[in-house]
């Protein structure tokens, strides 16, 4: 046999020793992949091997991939039934989950003991991949928010670009899926922004809709960030997180929005000064107010907001703390605190 047939047949008898270890796990073998399959997702474990280029060595590498039914479906009714692939949430190396200091692939060569080899992949996945896989990817909701956490694997599958179409596009319908449908159309809008190409638009916007229609939304509050970030149920630990962020020109705008009313809070300015204001949906009636500090004031002042300079009365700048004094009551269903003055802007929006 030839050095390459001898370091292959290493390769699947390790393999091999796998499986049997994998059995227990619920993961079936079909030729280098083991695939664990439930009603939502399927998880593969994918090895990959090659010899080392003018050495006797071979090299065994294992990637990653979590793929979703239903996403599947949808993104195939998205493009007239035309989309046939599998659609990955995550696809990658294990050496991202590693860290750069581990290792990058596992070497062998003829004399390597392949037990010791099978035993110690075995380790990396019970103490690495299965937990991941669980704690995050377990069903439609852990993937929304592995997407929300902009979790590294993802960034990775998607060339460690959050603004690719494929990265919008999957991310709104893992919110589709678990009826999230105003988060959806929001984090559509990203992609909308990214896409160049109008007829791709056009007919996933025509579909897209349709989809919305037939579905019914889930009751959820949900953070909106300048910076194209949506997360669902935010809690004040993250929306503090988030304020803190805010420069003035890059991140300058947030919005916290009520899917079931269509009541919003909405922040804008930063990196210390901001302004504050919030839509309320009535029976018969729509008001929009701006929160205004109790001072008798009638200056005005400029505040950041993205490129430009927004006049605005002194008395309705707020400080970063009465931002999240105000968020806080806010979201324990007092929608004007009763701290601050409200002026009605009704009128502005035509409302």
């Amino acid at each position: 046999m030839s050095e390459l047939a001898d370091l292959k047949a290493k390769y699947k008898s390790v393999l091999q020793l796998i499986q049997s270890d994998l059995k227990e796990y619920d993961y079936k073998r079909k030729g280098d992949t083991f695939i664990r399959c439930n009603n939502e997702l399927t998880q593969k474990l994918v090895f990959q091997f090659e010899k080392i280029r003018n050495r006797n060595i071979g090299s065994l590498r294992l990637y990653l991939s979590l793929e979703h039914t239903e996403i599947d479906k949808l993104k195939s009714e998205l493009f007239d039934g035309k989309y046939k692939y599998k659609t990955n949430i995550f696809y990658l190396d294990i050496n991202f989950l590693q860290g750069e200091n581990v290792f990058r692939s596992f070497n062998f060569n003829l004399e390597t003991d392949g037990k010791l080899l099978s035993e110690l992949i075995i380790y990396c996945l019970l103490k690495n991949i299965f937990p991941l896989y669980q704690e995050h990817y377990s069903n439609a909701l852990g993937a929304m928010k592995a997407f929300e956490e902009n979790r590294t694997e993802i960034r990775n599958h998607f060339c460690s670009n959050q603004g690719n179409d494929e990265y919008y596009l999957t991310w709104a319908l893992i919110a589709l899926c678990n009826n999230y449908l105003d988060e959806a159309k929001s984090i559509l809008k990203f992609f909308n922004s990214s896409c160049k190409e109008e007829q791709k638009k056009n007919i996933i916007a025509e579909h897209f809709n349709r989809i919305v229609d037939l579905k019914e939304q889930d009751k959820s509050v949900y953070l909106e960030l300048s910076t194209g970030k949506i997360y669902v149920s935010p809690n004040m630990k993250l929306i503090e997180k988030q304020i803190l962020q805010f420069d003035g020109i890059r991140v300058y705008f947030m919005l916290l929005h009520n899917s079931i009313s269509g009541d919003y809070l909405q922040v804008a300015g930063g990196p210390s000064e901001f302004v504050l204001e919030v839509r309320m949906h009535g029976v018969n009636e729509c008001k929009h107010y701006r929160a205004e500090k109790n001072l008798d004031s009638h200056e005005e002042k400029s505040v950041l907001l993205g490129t430009d300079l927004m006049q605005t009365p002194l008395k309705q700048i707020l400080s970063f703390q009465q931002i999240l004094e105000i968020v806080e009551i806010y979201l324990k269903n007092e929608q004007l605190n009763s701290n601050y003055s409200w002026f009605d802007m009704s009128s502005y929006f035509g409302l």
